[in-house]
């Protein structure tokens, strides 16, 4: 029987819908570009050989099955000399031709300029969304806007020679293409494809060694969760509150899900019919989650605190399992996604009280 999903009503005031629209994009809350990326082509794939292309996303696995294979471990050696014209297909599934090395590159998404600053590019960097606080060096760069609010003229005054977007943002992606930019959608949905992701980076940018090393650490840092996850001897029921009112959570096909699975949980909303559902709180309740987790550290002191009478009863409320991880390392697909997967293994595999 699948998770009964509550109708979509009101969201409440605009601020607060900004807030969550913002969260959702910039966690892979592009519905439709999923199911395109599952039916078109590889991601990363390029035309010129020796590309390994990008592992696809992983199958969801059934509670109590066994876990995935190692993370990030196909996308590519980065030993191939980068040469230009360079054409690769992004996660939209289209076609990108990159005439030169990129010099001049807008970054659209707070992941993408960490990815860039990860892998040495910072001072090729002209240009950052308004979200993009980290690393630090970032707050000095010119904004450009935002995907609810882009600033074109700001774009073009800084004559990019790439810009790397996320999805939801097809309108930004056709009007840079006007002006004769070349636009790539980085668009990862899980653990694993945000390791391909920054291995792609790194080759269109001619930064393939400094890009195989972060993706090779990172790889190494999500074998060790699965190895921890592999020995736990029960896999506890995990919830995981994206948004408090009304109440949504994360299913299959979401990048919360995916870290849930790879940290050893099984998730109570993992068969909802929608990545990012709105779910009934008795049906959440009913399925007793014996782990949850929130990046609203208001709401889950309002679960402590017993605000909340309803939640008292379920095991992770009674045990004290109550575990708020940092949004920027979960919802940002880019190098710290690794911190914040470790945040998350922590979390499940503890047996003792939440933080």
């Amino acid at each position: 029987m699948r998770l009964p999903v509550a109708s979509l009503g009101p969201f409440g005031s605009f601020p607060r819908l900004a807030r969550l629209l913002s969260r959702l994009l910039l966690t892979l809350a592009a519905a439709a570009l999923v199911a395109g990326c599952a039916a078109g082509p590889g991601r990363g794939a390029a035309d010129a050989p020796g590309d390994a292309g990008g592992s696809a996303a992983p199958e969801q696995a059934a509670p109590g099955t066994g876990d995935q294979g190692p993370s990030g471990s196909s996308g590519g050696t980065g030993a191939d000399e980068a040469t230009w014209p360079m054409t690769v297909t992004d996660d939209a599934g289209r076609t990108v031709t990159i005439p030169a090395e990129p010099r001049r590159i807008l970054s659209l998404a707070p992941s993408n300029t960490e990815i860039l600053f990860a892998l040495g590019l910072g001072d090729r960097v002209v240009g950052v969304d308004n979200f993009s606080d980290y690393p630090p060096e970032a707050a000095a760069l010119p904004r450009i806007g935002d995907l609810m609010n882009p600033n074109y003229e700001a774009m073009a005054a800084l004559a990019p020679d790439l810009a790397l977007a996320i999805g939801g943002s097809d309108e930004v992606w056709k009007k840079l293409e006007e002006l004769g930019v070349p636009v790539l959608v980085i668009q990862p949905r899980t653990v694993a494809e945000v390791i391909d992701s920054i291995r792609l980076v790194g080759r269109i940018t001619g930064a393939q060694e400094a890009a195989e090393a972060l993706a090779r650490s990172m790889a190494e840092r999500v074998e060790a969760v699965q190895r921890q996850a592999a020995a736990l001897s029960h896999r506890p029921r995990v919830f995981w509150e994206v948004w408090d009112d009304p109440l949504m959570s994360a299913g299959p096909g979401s990048f919360f899900d995916d870290m849930i699975r790879l940290a050893g949980g099984i998730n109570v909303a993992g068969d909802a019919q929608s990545p990012w559902p709105q779910v009934s709180p008795e049906a959440i309740i009913a399925r007793d989650p014996e782990v949850i987790l929130t990046t609203q550290a208001e709401w889950a002191e309002r679960l402590r605190s017993g605000a909340l009478p309803a939640w008292a009863g379920t095991t992770a409320v009674r045990q004290g399992r109550i575990h708020v991880v940092e949004d920027n390392l979960v919802s940002r697909p880019g190098p710290r996604i690794v911190e914040g997967l470790e945040q998350v293994a922590r979390a499940i595999q503890s047996q003792g009280a939440g933080r």
